[in-house]
């Protein structure tokens, strides 16, 4: 037998016999000691506090879609809002951060004519011909399958879960009642609801053969039909979305407690939202309506929000004493804010 083999394995059992050892001295002593051990938490000082909010936010403007339809169109952006509940904190420097959940509606409208085309290959096709009426298995034929849409007006709704985090800067030493507070950053979104509607307008649907170089209409049996449905349905989006988002506005200080800010925001969604299809807005199949997004008539699409708000700022002194007898904060008499405020 090889003795190298047989050294090289003592020693692996005797390293791991000493660590078996090691661990039955220390583990029963770090266990008597444990309870013995106190949890050391965080204690925040009364400033800290004092810099820290929890904020509610309601805002309005245009919340809406942007992409281009091919063909002849014409967008129009329609109002919408958002309401977010975030934390807030700032520190000595003026510099901060805020992070919270909220919701936002966005819509749109769109009226359009345009033209779609999708190659489709049908062994039914000549199942009406009685030429071919003996034929067991005809032979299938690829057609041009044309949808004319005139003057189809869709409107579209979006209800978004989202999470919002920022750098801030609150700028100091401003008057007693007023200061400036900017930001930056990200939305997260996840849609919630996300609808369209026809609203008005027609589609024809038709279809060419190249065999016959002729274009069929009004051919109920072949799906060549007029249709204007008054259609509902799902958009098809992509299930997240990362919008940019920028911030700012004045803060006052309208009570010893309270701070209320107004503000102009703008955020940009820099992703696709409409989730990428080869399928067009009419289906082949039973000649229902689809909707724009998603469609090949759609190659992008990006949410848009641009407004004003307004948010109340709670700092967390203010939230500790809602939920603790006896709490009262130490206030200036002469000023609206504490006098332990570093703003």
């Amino acid at each position: 037998m090889n003795t190298t083999y047989i050294k090289y394995n003592a020693m692996s059992w005797l390293k791991c016999l000493a660590m078996l050892l090691i661990l039955a001295i220390v583990a029963p002593c770090d266990l008597d000691a444990a309870p013995k051990r106190k949890t050391k938490k965080k204690k925040y000082t009364t400033q800290e506090l004092e810099n820290m909010f929890l904020t509610f936010d309601w805002g309005g403007g245009l919340y809406t879609y942007t992409y281009d339809v091919k063909g002849d169109g014409q967008k129009n952006m329609k109002p919408g809002g958002t309401f977010n509940v975030c934390f807030q904190q700032f520190f000595y420097s003026g510099m901060g951060y805020c992070a919270g959940i909220g919701a936002s509606y966005y819509g749109a409208a769109t009226t359009f004519s345009a033209l779609e085309e999708v190659a489709v290959t049908d062994r039914l096709v000549h199942a009406y011909d009685k030429e071919f009426d003996n034929v067991q298995q005809p032979e299938p034929e690829t057609f041009t399958y044309r949808t004319y849409f005139n003057t189809v007006s869709e409107r579209q709704h979006l209800v978004q879960l989202e999470v919002p985090v920022m750098a801030m800067y609150k700028l100091k030493n401003m008057t007693e009642m007023w200061d400036f507070t900017v930001g930056a950053g990200v939305r997260l979104g996840v849609p919630l609801m996300k609808k369209y509607k026809l609203t008005d307008g027609m589609y024809e649907t038709r279809g060419y053969f190249e065999s016959t170089n002729v274009e069929y209409n009004n051919l109920e049996q072949h799906g060549f039909t007029t249709k204007s449905d008054k259609k509902t349905g799902k958009s098809n989006l992509n299930p997240v979305t990362c919008n940019l988002c920028l911030d700012a506005g004045f803060n006052y200080h309208w009570t010893r407690n309270k701070t209320i800010y107004f503000g102009l925001y703008f955020s940009y969604c820099i992703t696709n939202v409409a989730k990428s299809s080869s399928s067009g807005i009419v289906s082949v199949d039973d000649q229902s309506y689809n909707g724009v997004l998603g469609s090949q008539l759609v190659d992008n699409a990006h949410l848009m929000g641009a407004g004003a708000k307004v948010q109340l700022c709670l700092d967390f002194v203010r939230v500790q004493s809602m939920f603790k007898k006896g709490s009262a904060r130490k206030v200036n008499a002469r000023s609206k804010r504490s006098v332990r405020s570093m703003f």
